[in-house]
């Protein structure tokens, strides 16, 4: 695009520098077949300047002509580009809209997940809770068993229930 553009604008360069001389010329020869139409020189300079300035003009038309159908295609191109662009936005809108329910939901996901996280942490704590529990209350049964006090009280009672029914610890 930028090099039809570069070559349009050398041509319409070199037409002025042109122009301004054929144009010069045909001022010239002009006035001066007119004033002596039977001099063949100026007869044949008077037709020859026309001749180029006529040339240089559809030379300018042509050129317009070119330039004005490249406008018209460049029109055509930047429609299309246009549309393409309207569509564009209005799917980066549509997206826009899905990330924003993204973000939303990863928001609500994230707390889910801390809630849960505080929930295991929570019932981690009680577990272990149990567990010391359960180690302490073995702990103690365990002395209280193994102690001689409570084995020979233990005895008593068996030998008592052996020999009456009604005895008790």
């Amino acid at each position: 695009m930028e090099e039809e553009t570069q070559q349009n604008l050398e041509k319409i360069n070199g037409i002025k520098n042109r122009f301004q001389m054929i144009l010069e010329d045909f001022k010239k020869y002009y006035v001066y077949y007119n004033k002596n139409p039977e001099v063949d020189e100026f007869q044949r300079n008077f037709f020859q300047s026309k001749s180029q300035l006529q040339n240089t003009i559809k030379e300018i038309n042509d050129l317009s002509q070119k330039i004005k159908k490249e406008i018209k295609q460049t029109d055509i191109e930047l429609s299309i580009i246009s549309k393409k662009i309207e569509q564009e936005k209005i799917l980066n809108n549509k997206l826009n809209g899905i990330v924003g329910n993204l973000k939303s939901t990863n928001n609500s996901s994230q707390a889910l997940i801390d809630n849960s996280k505080e929930e295991y942490n929570d019932q981690y704590i009680k577990n272990w809770e149990i567990i010391l529990g359960l180690f302490l209350i073995t702990s103690v049964l365990s002395y209280r068993f193994e102690s001689r006090d409570f084995i020979v009280r233990c005895m008593a009672y068996v030998k008592s229930k052996v020999t009456s029914p009604t005895a008790t610890l």
